[in-house]
């Protein structure tokens, strides 16, 4: 595999310290291991979308977390590489951004969002800079989709992430 040039990429650079051995690490091991009964609780407890004092709120039907299926797939070695280059950041080339998370935050992401209830073998890596995210389909062979969180389907953007961060241009 040849290493990408991050630096010479990116025209906008703001730079978190390289990822550890450890942050690696947790990255292939745990970023992705199935729920814990702490977070089976938590997600629990807080998945009715309805305040309180919506009348709603008695009519949400609650699911199940139990059930989820967390990819238990290694990320890509290009997504690796960047995290040894900047763990989490916010780059940007042309009219494309990229809010990079850490392994820790795509932990994070991946519950807050419910990610395997609505779209099973989604695993977020980034913010899109206009209220999406980019997505690895961990599904089969790793490719890279973007998403909106909102009614519109995801879409297949690049195969790597080397190829996404190269295209400045949105589509």
């Amino acid at each position: 595999m040849s290493k990408v040039d991050w630096e010479a990429i990116f025209q906008d650079i703001t730079k978190e310290s390289p990822a550890t051995n450890d942050d690696i690490a947790f990255l292939q091991e745990a970023a992705l291991a199935p729920l814990t009964e702490d977070e089976i609780v938590e997600i629990n407890a807080t998945q009715n979308p309805y305040p309180a004092s919506n009348p709603l709120y008695n009519e949400y039907e609650p699911f199940d977390p139990t059930g989820w299926v967390i990819p238990q797939r290694k990320f890509p070695d290009s997504f690796v590489d960047c995290l040894r280059w900047s763990n989490g950041g916010n780059f940007v080339n042309g009219e494309r951004e990229f809010g990079m998370f850490g392994p820790e935050e795509i932990r994070q992401y991946l519950l807050s969002y419910q990610l395997p209830e609505y779209m099973p073998g989604a695993v977020p890596f980034a913010l899109d800079g206009g209220g999406g995210f980019f997505l690895f389909d961990m599904r089969n062979e790793v490719a890279v989709q973007s998403v909106r969180m909102d009614e519109r389907p995801a879409r297949l953007i690049a195969g790597r992430v080397g190829s996404l961060v190269r295209r400045p241009r949105l589509r």
